[in-house]
């Protein structure tokens, strides 16, 4: 109903306006009667203005088509495109009429116009169109209300349980993040080239500044080792009351401590303290899975990325040692018992819904100081934005993300033909502005779940190798020779829902995953290629006894 009352007040504002345009020409006719110039100028300018509603309808039409190329249909396309019809036609009667010479005279109709009444006549209409577009304003902020009850719902379902202090690991956290040097100030000491260069084989823990290095991070090492021993982390993100800076700072603070522990795994290891450099190893798991209970997507790639730390740190630990049997089965034990990364997945699809809809009442509601935080440009739109396109960005992004729950339901048993190509179908899906900006990064977020799952996997199929060396000397000819003994059975890829596979090239061991594109490895391995490997020294060694 109210976009039928906006149809008929905006095409009578915009005639009244075409009208009152060709009817200012008489004014000034009189003054400049004799003036044949003047009268083609003000001609001219009378319906230049006349045809200004023209050019506000092509725009209507314009902004319909980029919505039709996106496959939405919004309810006020329609009227969009009836009214655009209906203008042009009533420009042009008024235009033939108004411009046509009355008979017997040379004067157009349209100076015989009553000039004042049309000015009041297309004030008071745009009047009743202010307060129509109000009305209809404010109906769309009560849904919004209700949309933002149900964002803050829904990530207070998903989110972590509040626990006592005395259990809660973020305070531990806290400290080590404090007790982080600052590298800006730190000169000579290159940390970089320590945090980035833990896997590689020429890795040099003999150097001076690598023993600063350790030295100044040792206070960040021991926070991290009793944070992972206390049962619960639960910062203060304030799930009940979402807003645009609800992202956690921890975030970046994690993945640089993520780094420390793997370069002191590595440390450990060159000492021969494998005991130490796999509790290290098992700390970076530990912070992996407290972070995947926060239940928002940015934090949940960290901790993907996480994982991939600690994957390359367990690779490097192997490639210059051999833990025991035992503890390789430690390790093994504590992984095992760790979230799969896919069904974490799941739940932070929930958490991410609720948070998008918390930007669309940011953007979309009455809070001006949320808007200008996250969309500036929004502000400036106002209230035919907010009616004319919050709920079919609403719309567009509950079909978005109930598709991603498909497509994560599907890939829980891995990557099969149906996930992908539910994951496909979600391109097909119309999109709103907001929408698309996401389509491309939810389907990735969930290959990065699994993805991670793969390396997680793989980590765990490398410490039942390194299990198998310690015993036997060498590592065994075939993945079946590890279990039961070693490894209960050969871990699942989840990309191909089949063992994660073996292949050995000249002193190397590379056990790997199909990944994404579902391809056997290359000849030429890649940079690309290292996230889906797991490198053993595939040379035979006695068994190594640590510390």
């Amino acid at each position: 109903m109210g976009f039928i009352l906006m149809w008929i007040e905006a095409l009578a504002t915009a005639l009244l306006f075409s009208m009152d345009a060709l009817a200012t020409k008489r004014s000034n006719a009189k003054r400049f009667a004799n003036s044949r110039i003047f009268s083609i100028l003000m001609t001219g300018l009378s319906v230049l203005l006349a045809l200004l509603p023209l050019v506000l309808a092509a725009g209507g039409l314009l902004f319909s088509f980029s919505m039709s190329q996106r496959k939405l249909e919004p309810t006020w396309m329609f009227f969009t495109v009836s009214w655009a019809v209906a203008l042009t036609v009533g420009e042009l009667v008024v235009l033939i009429y108004g411009l046509r010479r009355k008979p017997g005279t040379t004067t157009p109709r349209c100076q015989t116009w009553a000039h004042k009444s049309l000015t009041l006549g297309f004030f008071c209409a745009l009047g009743l169109l202010a307060i129509t577009l109000w009305n209809v304003d404010s109906a769309v902020k009560e849904r919004l209300a209700a949309v933002r009850t149900e964002s803050s719902a829904l990530m207070l379902s998903v989110a972590p349980i509040r626990i006592p202090d005395c259990q809660n690991a973020a305070i531990f956290y806290e400290k080590a993040f404090a007790a982080l040097p600052d590298y800006k100030r730190w000169p000579g000491m290159h940390a970089a080239k320590w945090d980035c260069n833990f896997s590689r084989p020429d890795f040099d823990t003999s150097a001076p500044d690598f023993k600063d290095y350790l030295a100044h991070h040792r206070a960040t090492l021991a926070y991290l080792h009793k944070a992972a021993a206390l049962p619960g982390c639960y910062f203060e993100p304030g799930y009940g009351q979402m807003s645009s800076d609800m992202i956690m700072p921890e975030l970046a603070k994690f993945r640089q401590c993520a780094r420390v522990l793997a370069v002191d795994a590595r440390a450990k290891a060159a000492t021969g303290d494998l005991k130490n450099a796999c509790a290290d190893i098992a700390v970076l798991n530990k912070i992996a899975s407290l972070q995947m209970r926060d239940q928002v997507m940015i934090s949940f790639l960290v901790n993907c990325g996480i994982e991939g730390i600690a994957k390359k740190a367990l690779e490097g630990m192997l490639t210059s040692s051999t833990p025991t049997a035992e503890e390789s089965a430690a390790l093994r034990i504590e992984m095992d018992e760790l979230c799969s990364f896919r069904h974490a997945y799941q739940r932070t699809l929930i958490g991410e819904e609720a948070f998008g809809l918390t930007m669309f009442d940011a953007m979309f509601g009455s809070n001006e100081t949320s808007v200008s935080d996250v969309a500036p440009q929004v502000v400036a739109l106002g209230a035919p934005w907010r009616v004319f396109m919050a709920e079919v960005e609403i719309a567009s992004y509950r079909k978005l993300m109930k598709g991603m729950r498909d497509a994560a339901e599907y890939s829980s048993a891995g990557m099969n033909d149906d996930a992908q190509k539910i994951i496909k179908s979600i391109e097909e899906i119309p999109k709103g502005l907001f929408t698309s900006l996401i389509v491309p990064f939810l389907p990735k977020a969930l290959i990065s779940a699994s993805r991670a799952d793969a390396q997680r996997e793989l980590s765990l199929l490398a410490l039942g190798m390194a299990a198998y060396r310690a015993k036997n000397g060498k590592y065994p000819d075939k993945l079946d020779e590890l279990a039961p003994e070693f490894i209960l059975t050969i871990p699942i890829d989840p990309f191909d829902n089949k063992p994660l596979k073996m292949e050995r090239r000249d002193a190397e061991i590379l056990l790997y995953s199909v990944g994404a594109d579902n391809k056997p490895l290359p000849q030429r391995i890649t940079a690309d290629d290292d996230e889906r490997i797991f490198r053993l020294n595939g040379g035979t060694v006695g068994a190594q006894k640590s510390k």
